[in-house]
């Protein structure tokens, strides 16, 4: 059986999040949106508790996407069911959708997502955002390069 790769930044920084994550109060949904550039994570944290949270949510996570030279953007979105995990998804401009599931407490640990779970993710709110600002992202990138080769 073969695993992805998961980038170590991304993994390093949900170790190091994972005390925040538990200590939340419960109630409001909690969502993360994470940039990865080489070994640097620039993440947010959404408290939502009515549907403008998620426009700001949306916002916030296009522009981390769109940042300089962003390798991959993850989603996180709380486990349903009130355990101590969360979902969520990778992206990255050019690649599947990687889905996995973030065990915050009382250990840190990060599994594949079911496929089930993986289907859901793909279709949750800013996951079509997020993917399009970075494959224009990369589109505009490359026609950089090709016009400076020229």
């Amino acid at each position: 059986m073969s695993y992805p790769t998961l980038p170590f930044a991304l993994v390093t920084y949900l170790a190091s999040a994972s005390a925040d994550r538990a200590s939340l109060r419960k109630g409001p949904i909690h969502v993360q949106v994470a940039a990865q550039k080489d070994v640097t994570v620039n993440a947010t944290r959404f408290e939502i508790e009515n549907d403008g949270g998620w426009a700001q949510f949306v916002e916030t996570a296009v522009r981390l996407a769109a940042g300089e030279g962003v390798d991959t953007v993850s989603i996180t979105y709380p486990d349903q069911g009130g355990a101590s995990t969360d979902f969520g998804i990778i992206l990255a401009s050019g690649q599947e959708p990687l889905c996995f599931e973030w065990a915050y407490s009382p250990a840190f640990g990060i599994l594949m997502a079911p496929e089930n779970i993986a289907q859901q993710l793909r279709g949750n709110v800013g996951v079509e955002a997020v993917q399009a600002v970075l494959d224009t992202a990369a589109a505009a990138r490359r026609l950089t390069s090709k016009s400076l080769a020229n």
